[in-house]
């Protein structure tokens, strides 16, 4: 059976060089969460969280520019879907 996807995708604190993004973590058994992140209208690349985790702080980021997240919930045998996209552009200033 897929796993449900993490709920209440959303971003948390916010600076020139990074991004919080946050999530309730509703999936029972998972053993990752898998966050895809890009500059909007560029590729995505992927990072991994351990299970039971909320949150993920995307760094080195560049001041002003807008980011797009994703999130996955992920077990041996495969992942959720990826939850809806959020949007969030990094302070211009520190």
């Amino acid at each position: 059976m897929r796993l449900p996807l993490p709920t209440n995708l959303r971003t948390g604190s916010v600076s020139s060089s990074s991004i919080q993004v946050v999530w309730d973590e509703t999936t029972p058994g998972e053993s990752r969460f898998e966050i895809a992140h890009r500059l909007v209208r560029e590729s995505y690349s992927t990072s991994t969280v351990s299970a039971n985790t909320e949150s993920f702080t995307h760094t080195g980021l560049t001041a002003g520019s807008s980011y797009q997240y994703k999130v996955s919930a992920c077990d041996s045998a495969g992942c959720s879907a990826w939850t809806p996209e959020v949007t969030r552009t990094a302070s211009s200033t520190s």
